[in-house]
């Protein structure tokens, strides 16, 4: 009774470790399987920054997602570098900033009393959460050490070898047969070896390129390759970007075989070093990676990085001034090339005020004669200054003078010789007088951080500076501007009324789009009794919120909804609350009668 009792024991652990075993593999490998490749990902999670939603020691599933598709609520696991080392944090999105092309993302664990340090991009988002499976992770990352390798992987495969030789040798005895072969018993010692040595590739492969302790990784490959990339050619430029409209350097290098684009920076030796966004994927040869935010007449200590897929780091260190100009375009004249459109809404050609044009202007302190100027592009096509081509934005002058301060906007006005390039490779700009001296240029290309967007100018700024190009909106024959000023917002408003019959009440807040949630609390007096009304939603991006027909009183859920309404009604008051994140906006307003 005892061995039957033991046996069952034995089989139901047997299929409880087994499955928990097949469950740690699934979570692991199904990620790196094709179909779910790049677009799912399984984390550990070994804080309690989440509870009670994930506790510590949870897996969870990650769906890559595209940023529109993302909420405010919503789990995302994103990417955080620390030292050497990346860790993957989950926590909730508690707001969005839309403004530019990726969207910044303000995270915060459930449990933590304030915001995580900085906002998160989807280049650095791994995805949303969409499944949580609890306490497996204790075991997923006791798997990884050696101790838990060796008990959960490595000793039951023993066990299994040394029980299957056993019976193999029991069932030979029971044949009646000589001794077993010396060639059977090598047999299984090299199938012993053979598993031994797959488990050991195992493991070393699983706990290889391990980016940090939070997240589940596993590398198919067994990574023993010790070579580090070769990293050359680590050059820069400065560029025109596109936002947030302030100077930027791309900084390009290459390596001798695939690896990661890593970058940080520092203007003096003595400060921390700024991390860019880390690159996890040993997928390019050709590395480039942008510093927005330039400081003029600095310094910029750079130091790129590259990992390849085994994981071996090589690293480069160089600098840059932020003096350094682009060939041509410091030039000491009185009039330079202010501002040009290289992609204008419609035909590049279109008679004028349409098409294409450049924007001169007169940095100096003297009237200049502009007769016989003309300007190029990278070809050498010629667009001539005539009166027919030309507008002025002083009055007082007239024909080819141009006074100081003033705009001369020159239009390609159906010129079908002279072209601004919209390509990757760009175009130049070159103004010439009229003895063919080269008075000022300005080249622009992709590869040199430039946006060639549609309606979007490059420019000067401020105007007839030296090196500050920016791209903000057009403005021909007028001062540059970075962008347009975005409208106020407008200011919340309450509308509360009483109904005819007294016996309900009815409010509409407008001007709510730029908050998350309300809650609302009505009360009133009835017959010296305090009563009141309470409730709270989520606006969903809505501008308006409105609640009509509030009963001031009881009905009853049996058939035929009997109600009894509160009589002797006094003092109603109605108070709005707006949430914004942490900032929370009250709107009052009060009934008397």
């Amino acid at each position: 009774m005892k061995k039957a009792l033991l046996k069952k024991l034995l089989l139901s652990g047997k299929i409880f470790f087994g499955l928990i075993l097949v469950l740690v593999i699934v979570v692991s490998v199904f990620p790196l399987l094709p179909p779910f490749k790049n677009y799912y990902h399984s984390r550990t999670v070994l804080t309690g920054s989440m509870e009670p939603k994930i506790s510590k020691g949870s897996v969870v599933i990650n769906q890559w997602l595209d940023q529109k598709k993302l909420k405010i609520g919503d789990v995302i696991t994103y990417q955080h570098p620390s030292d050497k080392k990346i860790i993957y944090i989950t926590h909730r999105i508690v707001k969005i900033d839309k403004t530019g092309l990726l969207w910044r993302f303000e995270t915060k664990g459930d449990a933590n009393p304030a915001s995580d340090f900085g906002l998160v991009t989807q280049a650095g988002t791994e995805g949303k959460v969409i499944l949580i499976i609890p306490l497996i992770g204790y075991l997923i990352e006791f798997f990884k050490t050696p101790v838990g390798f060796i008990l959960l992987v490595a000793l039951p495969l023993l066990i299994f070898i040394v029980r299957q030789a056993r019976d193999v040798l029991q069932m030979w005895k029971k044949r009646n047969v000589p001794p077993v072969p010396k060639v059977l018993v090598a047999i299984l010692l090299a199938f012993s070896f053979l598993a031994a040595r797959i488990s050991f590739v195992t493991y070393a492969s699983f706990t290889s390129g391990q980016a940090a302790i939070t997240g589940v990784t596993l590398s198919t490959a067994a990574s023993f390759e010790s070579v580090l990339p070769v990293i050359s050619n680590v050059s820069h430029f400065i560029g025109t970007p596109g936002s947030p409209n302030q100077k930027k350097a791309t900084v390009s290098w290459e390596t001798n075989e695939p690896a990661t684009s890593n970058l940080k920076w520092r203007t003096d030796p003595a400060d921390p070093w700024t991390a860019l966004t880390v690159d996890t994927i040993a997928d390019q040869t050709h590395h480039s990676r942008d510093i927005d935010g330039l400081l003029p007449e600095a310094t910029y200590y750079v130091e790129v990085e590259s990992a390849d897929s085994a994981g071996n780091s090589a690293t480069a260190s160089y600098s840059f001034n932020t003096s350094d100009l682009r060939a041509g375009v410091d030039w000491s004249e009185d009039i330079v090339i202010n501002e040009f459109l290289p992609n204008p809404i419609g035909n590049d050609t279109a008679l004028m005020p349409g098409g294409e044009w450049i924007e001169l202007y007169n940095r100096g302190s003297s009237t200049h004669n502009l007769q016989s100027w003309y300007l190029t592009d990278f070809e050498g096509s010629r667009l001539n200054l005539t009166l027919g081509n030309i507008t002025s934005s002083n009055s007082s002058t007239t024909g080819f003078d141009i006074a100081p301060g003033e705009f001369m906007v020159v239009y390609r006005n159906g010129n079908s010789n002279f072209e601004l390039n919209n390509s990757f490779w760009g175009d130049e700009v070159n103004l010439y007088s009229s003895t063919n001296i080269l008075v000022d240029q300005h080249s622009y290309s992709v590869a040199f951080g430039d946006e060639v967007l549609e309606n979007k100018s490059i420019a000067r700024y401020p105007d007839g500076t030296d090196n500050n190009w920016f791209d903000p909106i057009p403005s021909p024959g007028r001062p540059n501007v970075l962008e347009v000023q975005p409208l106020p917002t407008p200011t919340p408003s309450l509308e509360f009324s009483l109904r005819g019959d007294k016996k309900a009440v009815s409010f509409t807040v407008s001007n709510v789009n730029a908050f998350e949630k309300i809650s609302y609390e009505i009360v009133y007096d009835s017959i010296g009794e305090d009563k009141g009304i309470a409730g709270s939603a989520d606006l969903n991006g809505e501008n308006t919120f409105s609640r009509s027909n509030l009963l001031l009183g009881t009905c009853s859920e049996i058939e035929g909804k009997v109600c009894v309404y509160d009589e002797g009604i006094t003092k109603l008051h109605l108070k709005a609350t707006l949430f914004s994140g942490s900032v929370e906006t009250v709107l009052e307003k009060g009934i008397d009668y």
